[in-house]
């Protein structure tokens, strides 16, 4: 995947150690986790369209 933008963001020590956690235990990045966060969160609000998953 092409990276388009870049977003950071400030998380509180539990939501970080949840996404964290995640991310192991998929033993994908944590950038991947939180990547594909946002885009189920805008899929389920309609907004964007998410390609097949792979």
């Amino acid at each position: 995947m092409k990276k388009e933008a870049v977003v950071t963001v400030r998380l509180d020590q539990d939501t970080d150690r949840l996404i964290r956690g995640l991310a192991a235990k998929d033993d994908r990045t944590v950038g991947w986790i939180v990547r594909k966060l946002i885009e189920e969160a805008l899929d389920h609000r309609k907004k964007l369209k998410l390609k097949s998953q792979s």
